[in-house]
């Protein structure tokens, strides 16, 4: 689920069609994941449900997915560079995070 909400906050970046507000993903069946786009976020930024956004520099994204599905929980950062001209979308790391 959570690997879901970060393609899905990969494409929404690509589109330019997000909010710097949490959203709900529901890839399928009994799965959910809670995910937050942050954009140039220095000094963080704060999700409603505690999801914080780290300090980055200019042109970067981050992308912070928790996923849930049944009793398990896992969360992923996804860093994201994007050239302002050409809007091209380089991933610089998708890493696992304890909760």
């Amino acid at each position: 689920a959570a690997r879901s909400a970060v393609d899905d906050g990969i494409l929404r970046v690509i589109r330019r069609s997000y909010s710097l507000s949490e959203y709900q993903v529901f890839p399928s069946g009994g799965l959910f994941a809670t995910a937050l786009i942050c954009e140039d976020s220095v000094g963080g930024s704060y999700g409603s449900s505690g999801i914080t956004c780290g300090g980055l520099s200019v042109g970067k994204y981050e992308i912070i997915a928790v996923g849930k599905a049944l009793a398990k929980r896992r969360q992923l950062v996804a860093v994201l560079e994007v050239d302002p001209l050409t809007r091209l979308v380089k991933i610089e790391s998708i890493v696992e995070k304890p909760l």
